[in-house]
């Protein structure tokens, strides 16, 4: 019996890794993608201040037997004007930084699509580097779950 629950494991395993490799694949070209248009955001886009002119705010809370815990992530939607003085809108990522209405956010956008800019509340890099780390930990999962189904599949005759 436990070498048929042994064989089961690695196989569930074998699965896993397969899965979580390729969740690991797909989060770190997603936050690549990400980079790469950020940082030709910075390197050639034109920058300007819009306004906030409407913050949602969502607010997540948790309660466990260590007590009660909670915390909020803001969407704000920026108005900005182009150089050729046109008003366009645009949605931040969701942030942990509080923004208020009214408040100056930081806009970039590239001069040949202005309708496609980007505002950052806080570090341009956050979202890419988020997505790395949990790229990388997704792939570390997968790995520790290659290891595991190895060790059983070689139990098991």
């Amino acid at each position: 019996m436990a070498k048929r629950t042994s064989r089961f494991l690695g196989r569930f395993l074998v699965v896993a890794t397969i899965v979580l490799g390729a969740a690991s694949l797909v989060v770190f070209a997603v936050a690549a993608l990400d980079a790469v248009e950020i940082g030709r955001l910075l390197a050639h886009g034109v920058a300007t201040t819009g306004r906030a002119v409407h913050v949602e705010e969502n607010h997540v809370s948790w309660t466990t037997k260590y007590g009660t815990g909670g915390t909020s992530t803001y969407v704000a939607t920026v108005r900005y004007t182009d150089e050729a003085g046109v008003a366009h809108e645009v949605s931040t990522d969701g942030t942990t930084s509080h923004v208020t209405d009214g408040e100056r956010v930081d806009v970039r956008y590239q001069r040949d699509d202005p309708g496609r800019g980007r505002a950052f509340v806080s570090s341009p890099w956050a979202a890419p580097l988020t997505g790395a780390i949990l790229g990388a930990m997704t792939g570390l999962l997968a790995f520790v779950c290659y290891a595991g189904s190895r060790i059983l599949v070689r139990r098991a005759p």
